[in-house]
């Protein structure tokens, strides 16, 4: 089955809505200026580009932004490397590139009636089904086509089928991508696990790949970005790719500018886009380019059961976006916009900054009631002996070294606290962790009071987190990716000296994060407190989400009061069904104490929110 737009002249304009391509425009001295036409449109909520111009992409190889066309209509494989395409293929694939020429004996040019996308024939992909345990090498190759030039951004949009047993019980699949290096590189050594993460002045690769999740069958697509070795769901959680007919698949790859986190990553499938990464880091240097394209048929494992095969037709390389080719030319309306990047906000007026206002503790004296305010959604204070009951979980290590603190010189108000201790064999975990879900909010301010006992290594140390999920979704995808679709704020102590520990950051997860472990928000202030071990300390931070397409999120944190760090052009999310719902009590150390050694962190009054709390209106001077 086909993936092609049918329309008759009289219905083109039938669901026909326009938008501005401007994002979709490689703006780099190409002559995109020179044309009249606008960049693309949208016919029934599917997304048209180039390809729209031209019948089964007849003639496509013509247009001035098309950098290269591949119909596959040769008839052979060694054509098709006449034509510039190198088959690649491991080991030597990462090393020097000696093992090149066994890359083509999984593929084939293939006339079989009924099979090609377009054309009399297409690229056919087979895999045989293997037994050998362990295999003696990766199974599978890519075939790669080196730009005449590198460049900043490319769109490469190809048709491919699946067979119906294909990826069989395989994961991942590796299927198409883009690859960059710097000035005199070999592209051969931006592919394989073998290729060293990219500080961003060395290689870098991002493949699209099916991804069964471990259950038969069930394709995901998913992308694959080398620099920070992440995996973004592309593909909904719930579907599956289907099979047995011709998909259009594209990618955009935009590339940042040096010491700038604005590079860009889009997907679209069948001309809806699936995935939008606004805020990519690839590169530290002008000298990285992207360099090649490749179309893949590599598989990490093979112990599959069944054999399969791949198809893949009508492959275009592109300075802005393709499109999926149609049936009949279609004739696109003037451009508005669509989709529009995401707009900074106005700075607000600094009357309404939370800090100027009267917080909720305030009314409450030593918080005695506050659990009852309208604007307070979860208060613990670990008076009720049965507190762990608020946490739906807490891991066995805050269960063996979580305890109630009852010595009243310690004790910041009540009767109890809650103590954590930190001993060696509990490794950098420390105390462990516990979560409090709820409902969600768009807005969340966490207030909590800590103290530390006296002597201890501090230096990097966990207290407390917010982080946000889509409904019914519990965890994200923890440290070491990015916060495409979870988000976390996070607070704690250290610093390279102490006590006192003057270090205070928010460790964050969000969509514009420069690597895969988040970003450190830093104080806009100079006056920020340290962390004095004895004392009992009031942190609160909040967060409040964006509106999605628009730099309007907040992030804030305050010291004992004191507003410490500010930031008002936060996108939190990509899309807005992604709320704040978690409660996290983390206790990783950056170093466990020593043999015979045992340090303390103690907790109280932790009060979650939809509005700025502040400390407690009366506290004595423990």
């Amino acid at each position: 089955m086909r993936i092609l737009v049918t329309l008759t002249l009289a219905s083109i304009f039938v669901g026909m809505s326009n938008f501005d391509e401007s994002s979709l425009h490689g703006n780099e001295g190409t002559g995109l200026a020179e044309h009249a036409e606008p960049a693309g449109f949208t016919v029934d909520g599917v997304q048209h580009g180039l390809a729209s111009k031209y019948l089964r992409d007849a003639g496509v190889e013509g247009d001035p932004d098309v950098i290269l066309f591949e119909d596959f209509e040769v008839d052979s494989i060694a054509a098709l490397d006449a034509r510039g395409w190198v088959p690649r293929h491991g080991p030597g694939l990462w090393k020097d590139g000696t093992g090149e020429k066994l890359g083509w004996k999984y593929y084939e040019i293939t006339a079989e009636s009924g099979t090609p996308f377009a054309g009399n024939r297409c690229l056919k992909k087979s895999i045989t089904s293997m037994a050998s345990d362990p295999p003696s090498q990766p199974y599978g190759a890519k075939a790669t086509w080196n730009l005449p030039e590198g460049r900043t951004v490319l769109f490469v949009r190809a048709h491919v089928k699946l067979s119906s047993n294909l990826p069989s019980d395989s994961t991942p699949f590796r299927i198409l991508g883009v690859t960059g290096v710097p000035d005199g590189q070999p592209t051969y050594q931006t592919f394989g696990a073998n290729t060293p993460r990219s500080d961003g002045t060395g290689p870098f690769w991002v493949d699209l790949k099916l991804f069964n999740m471990d259950r038969y069958n069930i394709r995901h697509l998913r992308i694959d970005c080398k620099k920070t070795d992440t995996h973004y769901v592309l593909y909904g959680s719930e579907g599956k790719l289907p099979a047995n007919r011709w998909l259009c698949i594209e990618m955009k790859v935009k590339l940042n500018t040096p010491g700038k986190c604005d590079g860009e990553l889009r997907v679209w499938l069948d001309g809806k886009e699936v995935f939008r990464h606004p805020r990519m880091w690839y590169r530290n240097t002008d000298a990285v380019k992207i360099r090649s394209v490749h179309d893949q048929f590599r598989i990490d494992q093979r112990r599959f059961t069944s054999g399969g095969h791949f198809w893949v037709d009508n492959l275009v390389v592109a300075r802005r976006y393709i499109g999926p080719a149609v049936d009949e030319p279609l004739q696109p309306l003037p451009p508005t916009l669509f989709p529009a990047p995401a707009q900074k906000a106005e700075p607000r007026p600094a009357a309404a900054r939370a800090e100027t206002l009267n917080g909720i503790a305030t009314r409450y004296p030593g918080d005695v009631g506050i659990e009852n305010d309208p604007d307070v959604m979860f208060v613990e204070n670990f008076e009720d002996p049965n507190w762990d009951r608020k946490w739906q979980e807490r891991s066995g290590a805050h269960r063996k070294y979580g305890s109630l603190e009852t010595d009243p010189e310690i004790v910041l108000s009540g009767e109890n606290s809650l103590k954590l201790l930190f001993k060696l064999e509990a490794g950098p975990g420390g105390a462990g962790w516990m979560h409090h879900w709820y409902d969600g909010s768009d807005v969340a301010y966490l207030r909590y009071y800590f103290r530390l006992s006296e002597g201890g290594d501090w230096r990097n140390q966990k207290i407390m987190q917010l982080h946000g999920h889509k409904p019914g979704v519990r965890y994200g995808r923890g440290a070491g990716n990015r916060g495409i679709d979870w988000l976390c704020a996070g607070d704690g102590v250290g610093g390279q000296e102490g006590p006192p520990w003057k270090k205070n950051i928010l460790y964050n997860y969000h969509p514009h994060q420069s690597g895969g472990f988040g970003d450190n928000l830093e104080p806009t202030t100079s006056d920020v407190p340290a962390a004095v071990e004895g004392r009992w300390i009031c942190k609160e931070f909040m967060v409040k989400l964006n509106d999605p397409g628009k730099l309007n999120g907040e992030v804030r944190k305050w010291v004992d009061g004191r507003l410490v760090i500010e930031k008002t052009d936060m996108e939190w999310r990509l899309e807005p069904d992604i709320v704040i719902n978690n409660i996290m009590q983390p206790t990783y150390t950056l170093k466990p104490p020593g043999p015979g050694q045992e340090r303390i962190l103690w907790l109280d009054n932790i009060v979650l929110a939809k509005r700025y709390i502040g400390p407690m209106a009366t506290v004595d001077d423990k």
